[in-house]
């Protein structure tokens, strides 16, 4: 077992560079809810651990993904055995939806379950530990899921991931206001913006009519149980930049968690702005991977000159004036 006064050194370095972590823009952020040596405020407080056999740091990290952002969580750090030459043990004591966090909160992750790489590593600091623990939270690691059916589903259902992860985004209120947001981003869109878009149809009705009668604002109750919402693009590439051509996206019941068609990089906080942005990107670019025509497909790979010409016909037949 490391001395007591070898431990205690190391631990006091330790809780020092752990308060430095406490900057609200720190991207490894932690604010202490007690460490050993005192409270965090009492900075004369230099009081030595009476237990080094087991000593316990608390505090909450705040991570930076998408899905998690938005929530603190608060971690335990016990310290036993042969700590420092021995890994802490991390509980999440926040309860969270994570393939790598056990129901009774244990944090698995191979730095910290593996004594020869914490060795290897030498001795690693506390600090570390914070920035390995927000980074394994941010990008979850299905080679060392706890739980089967969460890591399945973080790999091949990504949304009903992040929907249990969000279960307050189920409710259809918030569903609502997160439409009503979307709707209000593209209609600050306009032919010349990027991506270029002109709002046709709302799902909302008196959409002009952001405020109620107190000057408060509102989300309206959409006109469909799957608001629909209608609009123009505006192509970039010389086969279609002469037209524009409309385009209706379907929000499902799902939404925001599914696409409006399921495409494997969508993901909760993908907009609607997005959305349009790929579309004309798709247009103006096509991918014979998801080609829907074997015959199209095939011109525009081996008779590309045919293809545009085709292309253009279509154009002056069907495509919208921009003028």
């Amino acid at each position: 077992m490391a001395s007591a006064s070898k431990m205690n050194k190391h631990l006091w370095n330790n809780i020092v560079r752990l308060k430095l972590l406490a900057q609200p823009n720190h991207p490894n952020r932690f604010v202490f809810d007690f460490n050993p040596f005192g409270y965090v405020d009492d900075d004369d407080n230099d009081t030595i651990p009476t237990e080094p056999n087991e000593i316990v740091i608390t505090g909450r990290i705040f991570p930076n993904s998408e899905v998690y952002k938005k929530t603190a969580l608060r971690i335990e750090m016990k310290l036993i055995g042969e700590y420092p030459e021995e890994p802490p043990v991390v509980r999440i004591l926040t309860r969270v939806y994570h393939p790598n966090v056990e129901e009774d909160g244990t944090f698995c992750h191979d730095l910290l379950n593996n004594a020869a790489k914490w060795h290897k590593k030498g001795l690693t600091t506390l600090a570390e530990v914070v920035r390995v623990v927000v980074e394994h939270i941010d990008n979850p690691n299905p080679d060392y899921a706890v739980n089967y059916d969460i890591g399945d589903e973080y790999i091949n259902r990504r949304a009903e991931f992040e929907l249990n992860t969000f279960p307050g985004m189920s409710s259809q209120s918030e569903k609502l206001k997160r439409i009503h947001t979307e709707v209000t981003r593209l209609k600050l869109l306009s032919p010349t913006s990027d991506p270029p878009f002109k709002l046709e149809r709302s799902p909302f009705p008196d959409d002009d009519d952001d405020d109620d009668a107190d000057g408060n604002s509102k989300t309206a109750t959409p006109k469909s149980t799957e608001p629909t919402i209608e609009g123009l693009i505006y192509p970039n590439s010389k086969i279609y930049e002469t037209g524009a051509f409309r385009i209706e996206i379907k929000t499902i019941a799902t939404f925001p968690f599914d696409a409006p068609e399921k495409k494997a990089k969508w993901t909760a906080t993908t907009t609607l702005v997005d959305v349009v942005r790929a579309v004309t990107a798709h247009i103006d670019h096509p991918d014979i991977d998801y080609s829907l025509s074997l015959d199209l497909g095939r011109e525009y790979m081996q008779n590309r000159s045919e293809f545009e010409r085709k292309a253009l016909e279509f154009v002056k037949q069907h495509a919208i004036s921009r003028s």
